[in-house]
C-alpha cells in the first residue's frame, strides 16, 4: 500500500549501513518512500507497522538469513514484491531453496547500480511511481 502521497512504500534491509543508507537516499530522491532497517527483526517490526510494497534485502545479514527476513515480511504484507542483492557466492543455494518454496523473488548482484536498481523498481512497481533518474 503506497504511503500517504501515494509514492511505493520500499523497506531497505541491509546490515552496511552505508549500503543502506545510500540505497534509502537514491530512492527517496527518486520518488518512493524508504524506510531502512540494519538488522532483521527491526525489518519486520518495521513491516508490521507500515507494510511495505517493495522489499530489497541482502541475502546475508549479520546474524541472520535476509531471504528468510523478506519471507517473514512477505507473509505480513502479502502484496509485497521482495527484491534480493547479494554479492556472497552462497546466495545462489539460498535463493534456489526460496524459489523451491514458491517465493518468486528478484535478485540483483553487487555491486548494485542505481539506474539498474531504479530501472528494476520501476518494473515491479507496476511502472510510473517512481521516476527513472539518479540523483
Amino acid at each position: 500500500m503506497p504511503d500517504m502521497s501515494g509514492r511505493p512504500i520500499v523497506l531497505v534491509v541491509d546490515d552496511e549501513h552505508v549500503i543502506a543508507d545510500t540505497l534509502a537516499l537514491i530512492l527517496g530522491k527518486n520518488g518512493f518512500a524508504v524506510r531502512v532497517a540494519y538488522h532483521a527483526e527491526e525489518a519486520v517490526r518495521l513491516a508490521e507497522l507500515l507494510p511495505p510494497d517493495i522489499v530489497i534485502s541482502d541475502v546475508l545479514l549479520d546474524g541472520a538469513n535476509g531471504i528468510r527476513t523478506a519471507v517473514r515480511i512477505a507473509d505480513l504484507a502479502p502484496g509485497c514484491r521482495v527484491l534480493l542483492i547479494s554479492g556472497q557466492t552462497i546466495a545462489p543455494q539460498l535463493i534456489q531453496d526460496a524459489h523451491a518454496e514458491g517465493r518468486g523473488f528478484e535478485v540483483i548482484l553487487k555491486p548494485v547500480h542505481p539506474q539498474k536498481l531504479l530501472n528494476k523498481l520501476k518494473e515491479i512497481s507496476g511502472g510510473g511511481e517512481g521516476s527513472s533518474a539518479v540523483a
